[in-house]
Parts: C-alpha cells; sequence; structure tokens
C-alpha cells in the first residue's frame, strides 16, 4: 500500500500540478501576508523518497503506546492486532471459509460474542423455566388433588408469561440474565397468587381474601416495580420484567379465576 501512495503521488506532482499549485499558493499567500519562500520547504519535501518508519520514529511522534498496544511480544513470539470493522461481512470470512483461515489469526467480534451469550442466555431460560414450571405443577396438583382447582391455580402464571413475553417483544426487550431471574419471580407470585384466590373460592372467604390478594399483588407491584426507575440497567431490567408479569398476574386472580370457577366447591 505504501508503494501504491508513492507512486500515486509522484503522478500527481510530475504531470505540471507542483508549477500550478506554486503559483497558486504564491498568489493566494501574497494576498494573506506570506512571504514567496514560505512554503519552499514543503515543496522539497515532496523530491524526496519517504522513508519507511521504524519504532523509534513513533516514539518520537508521540505514537508509541499506540504501538504498544498494538504489538505484543512474548518471549520469541510477536502478537499483532488490527482493528477492523465489526460488520456480519467480516465475521461470516471468518465463520465460513475455517479451513482457509490464516494460521495464528483470531477475529475478536463484540457482535458475535454478543450473539454466543445471547444464544446461551436463552438456552438457559428455556431450561430453568421448564424446569421451574414441573417443579410448580407438582406441587399444586399434591397440594389440590383437583384437575380443575390445577388450571386455575397456574392461571394467573400462564397470564403472567404470555403478556410479559408479548409486551417485552412489543417493546423491543432482549432476555438478559437479570429478565431471567425476574421471570422466575413472576412465576413465583403468579402461582401464589393463584393458589390464594382458589383456596378463597373453595372455603368461601371472598371478600377478605380478595383484598389481600390484591393488596399483596400491589405491594409486590409498587416495591418490584419501582426498581424501573433505578439508573442501574440490571436493577431496571429485573423491576421491567417483573411490573409486565404483574400486569397480568393480577387481574387474571382477582378476576379470570372467579369467572372460570363458576360456583363454590
Amino acid at each position: 500500500m505504501t508503494n501504491s501512495l508513492t507512486i500515486s503521488r509522484k503522478g500527481f506532482w510530475t504531470q505540471g500540478n507542483d508549477k500550478l499549485a506554486k503559483r497558486l499558493i504564491a498568489d493566494e499567500g501574497g494576498k494573506v501576508g506570506f512571504s514567496a519562500n514560505a512554503f519552499t520547504p514543503f515543496f522539497d519535501m515532496l523530491k524526496k523518497e519517504p522513508v519507511p518508519l521504524a519504532v523509534n520514529d513513533l516514539n518520537v511522534i508521540g505514537l508509541n503506546e499506540l504501538y504498544d498496544s498494538l504489538v505484543l511480544r512474548e518471549k520469541d513470539k510477536v502478537l499483532t492486532l488490527t482493528l477492523t470493522p465489526d460488520t456480519k461481512e467480516i465475521v461470516g470470512l471468518f465463520d465460513k471459509d475455517k479451513k482457509n483461515r490464516p494460521e495464528g489469526v483470531r477475529l475478536v467480534s463484540q457482535g458475535r460474542f454478543r450473539s454466543i451469550i445471547s444464544k446461551a442466555l436463552v438456552d438457559n431460560f428455556a431450561r430453568y423455566i421448564v424446569l421451574a414450571l414441573i417443579i410448580i405443577i407438582v406441587s399444586v396438583s399434591i397440594l389440590f388433588r383437583n384437575p380443575k382447582k390445577i388450571v386455575l391455580a397456574l392461571m394467573p402464571v400462564a397470564t403472567g408469561l404470555i403478556f410479559m413475553l408479548g409486551a417485552m417483544g412489543f417493546m423491543g426487550i432482549e432476555f438478559n440474565l437479570f429478565n431471567i431471574v425476574a421471570t422466575i419471580l413472576v412465576i413465583g407470585l403468579g402461582v401464589d397468587l393463584g393458589i390464594f384466590m382458589v383456596c378463597n373460592l373453595s372455603e368461601g372467604y371472598e371478600h377478605t381474601a380478595s383484598l389481600g390478594i390484591l393488596l399483596g399483588g400491589l405491594t409486590s407491584f409498587v416495591g418490584l416495580g419501582a426498581l424501573t426507575l433505578a439508573h442501574h440497567p440490571a436493577m431496571s431490567s429485573i423491576g421491567i420484567t417483573v411490573l409486565l408479569g404483574l400486569c397480568g398476574v393480577i387481574p387474571s386472580a382477582l378476576f379470570v379465576i372467579p369467572a372460570l370457577y363458576g360456583r363454590r366447591e
């Protein structure tokens, strides 16, 4: 690249452009007070052959820190870091043709790293959710031993997750480690309110229990939802996820379960 730039530069100045540049600089420079020989060093420099830069030259012009950060020496090896755009095309060159990849060349891509982490989080999220739901279903089944009560007790969990996932997709919120933790909280709160409401309808304590369920849901809604105002992204992410989940859990426990229960047992 250096040779091509040198040839291009020589070709430009050997086509008569040097005389035109000298004349224009002399005319315009004289108008603003420059002497006739003010730009003579510049034109003299153009006549000289460029000298390749050495490490000491970089130190003189103040680029030693940049050089040390890009050229790493380890015993008998020298590692050179090259900064390239983090684009899909560049990443694709390393992912598609792995056999013909230059030996010793590695690509460190923030975008690819983020993609790998996101995929791992999604896989773990699915596994954790399935495991949590299995444990909850088994526990509720042991408690009620009635298919109708079991389904109704799990209704707030289903509606809370559906509303939460739908709202997060609509708002463009991606899942991360903190969202996964918050999702487990939504499942736990949802099954708690569902069990309370089913027991309420079964035992006939409609007014006092409904008020307790409402207040319990609202305290969780306000307490955890307040995290949405946090400046820390992790805390805010937990608050948003729980807030959206409870928006589906509380109405389901207070209105959907009584409507589907139909009659007291």
